[in-house]
C-alpha cells in the first residue's frame, strides 16, 4: 500500500513540475488607446480606438514610457495614413512583428524616429503607399520580410550604423529604385531584394559593393571620387598621369577607390592605356569615357 501510494505521490509531483504556467498579458485602456505590461518601467501601444487617420504614438501611460509597438497592434489597419512620432520624446524602441503590416493606408515619405533600436519580422509588410523610408541610426538589422511587398516604396535611405540585412527584407518592391546602403553593413541575404530591381548606392569595396557585383545588382558609387584622380587630391591634372606611370613602374601602387579612379576604361586593369585617356583629355581631346566627373560605377 505504502508503495503503490508513493507511486501516486510521484506521479502527481512529476505533473506538477511539468506544467508551465500561461500568464495573461494585462491590457489598460486610457482614452482611445490600449497599452500592454512590458515591465514596472515600460508599457507597450497595443491598440487605438479612435477615428483619426492619424495615429499618434504617446509618450507615456500612467507614468510608465511607451517604449514599444506590441506584436501585430496594428495589422491590416486601412484607417491611418499617418504615424506621429513626435510626441513620444524619443522613448520608443521597439516596433514587433507585424506591428503595422498590410496597413494599406499610410503613404508618402516615411522616416523611423532615431529613438528606434529594433524592428522586426514583417513590421510593415505589405504597406503599399510607402514611397520613401528613412531609417534613422540606431538599427543594426533589418529583419526578414521588414517591408516586403511595399509596392509604391521607390527610395531607401539605410541607417549609418546598419550591420545586416535579412531574407526578403525588400523583396517584392516593384518601384523600388534607389537603396543608400552604408559602409557598415556587413551582410546582406541573397534574397534581400528578390524580385526588385535597385541601383544599390554603395561605397567602394565594401560589403555592399561586392554583394552588388556577385549578385549582378545595377549600383553607384557613393564616394565622390573623380575619374581620372589616380593620386588622391580632388583634381584631374597631368600628376595622375605620373601616378599611373609610377605605378606601372611599381614604384608607387594606387589602391583602393583609386584604382577605380584610375582605370579610365573601366576594364578592371590600370596600364598604359589609361594614362593615353587621361594625356588625350587634359589635351581637350574628345574622350568617350567621363574623365573628371564623379564616378558612379
Amino acid at each position: 500500500m505504502k508503495k503503490i501510494t508513493s507511486l501516486v505521490l510521484l506521479f502527481i509531483f512529476i505533473i506538477a513540475v511539468s506544467v508551465t504556467p500561461i500568464s495573461a498579458v494585462s491590457i489598460y485602456t486610457d482614452g482611445d488607446y490600449s497599452f500592454a505590461d512590458v515591465d514596472a518601467n515600460n508599457v507597450a501601444l497595443y491598440a487605438y480606438n479612435g477615428d483619426s487617420d492619424v495615429l499618434v504614438i504617446p509618450d507615456q501611460f500612467s507614468g510608465r514610457l511607451v517604449s514599444e509597438v506590441y506584436d501585430y497592434a496594428f495589422e491590416n489597419n486601412a484607417d491611418f495614413t499617418v504615424i506621429d512620432f513626435s510626441q513620444n520624446d524619443g522613448n520608443l524602441k521597439y516596433i514587433g512583428i507585424k506591428s503595422f503590416a498590410e496597413c494599406a493606408g499610410l503613404s508618402g515619405d516615411f522616416e523611423l524616429p532615431s529613438s528606434i533600436r529594433e524592428l522586426n519580422i514583417g513590421s510593415f509588410q505589405g504597406c503599399t503607399g510607402f514611397t520613401s523610408l528613412t531609417i534613422n541610426t540606431g538599427v543594426r538589422n533589418i529583419p526578414r520580410q521588414c517591408f516586403n511587398r511595399c509596392t509604391g516604396l521607390q527610395n531607401v535611405y539605410l541607417p549609418s550604423d546598419l550591420e545586416t540585412i535579412d531574407d526578403l527584407a525588400f523583396a517584392n518592391c516593384d518601384n523600388l529604385d534607389k537603396v543608400y546602403i552604408p559602409r557598415s553593413v556587413l551582410s546582406i541575404s541573397e534574397t534581400a531584394f528578390t524580385r526588385s530591381y535597385p541601383t544599390l548606392y554603395v561605397y567602394y569595396d565594401s560589403y555592399a559593393y561586392h554583394y552588388a557585383l556577385d549578385n549582378s545588382i545595377r549600383y553607384k558609387l557613393l564616394d565622390n571620387v573623380k575619374l581620372g584622380d589616380a593620386n588622391a587630391d580632388g583634381k584631374v591634372n597631368v600628376n595622375d598621369v605620373t601616378a599611373i606611370q609610377r605605378h606601372l613602374a611599381e614604384v608607387e601602387l594606387i589602391e583602393g577607390v583609386y584604382y577605380h579612379a584610375a582605370d579610365t576604361d573601366a576594364n578592371r586593369i590600370v596600364d598604359v592605356i589609361d594614362a593615353t585617356n587621361l594625356q588625350s583629355y587634359l589635351a581637350e581631346y574628345e574622350v568617350v569615357y567621363a574623365i573628371g566627373e564623379v564616378m558612379t560605377q
